[in-house]
């Protein structure tokens, strides 16, 4: 089963992306891209009824020492944050770091993992305020 951490935010689809690049930064973090699946979908003339934004965030030095410990950690760069929107809320959601390190086996990161996942909550965390 994929483990994964959702947070109902306060606000609305727009200012949940916002607050959210805003905290993921004060956490160490940084916005790769931003992808607007509806965008994507609409170019290709579907619609789809939900809001749907997936954000590529990083922690650079995060990522680097991670590299260094097992190469094999950059199929899992960089951590995604689905943020999506219905009539009924709006939801910030990602898998599980630590589910994701265990996939890998490497004991060596799983306090990298635990750091990384305990960031990313704190962040996800400041949407229900």
């Amino acid at each position: 089963m994929l483990e994964t951490y959702t947070i109902i935010s306060k606000h609305s689809f727009e200012d949940t992306i916002a607050k959210l690049k805003e905290s993921l930064m004060l956490n160490g973090f940084g916005t790769l891209c931003a992808i607007s699946l509806n965008e994507r979908f609409a170019a290709k003339q579907l619609s789809y009824d939900d809001q749907l934004m997936i954000l590529e965030i990083c922690n650079p030095l995060e990522a680097y020492n991670a590299l260094l410990v097992d190469p094999n950690i950059i199929y899992f760069l960089p951590c995604k944050i689905v943020v999506k929107a219905n009539k009924e809320s709006v939801t910030a959601s990602m898998i599980s770091p630590t589910a994701l390190i265990e996939l890998i086996g490497h004991t060596h990161l799983n306090a990298f993992a635990v750091n990384i996942q305990t960031s990313l909550e704190k962040a996800m965390n400041s949407l229900s305020s």
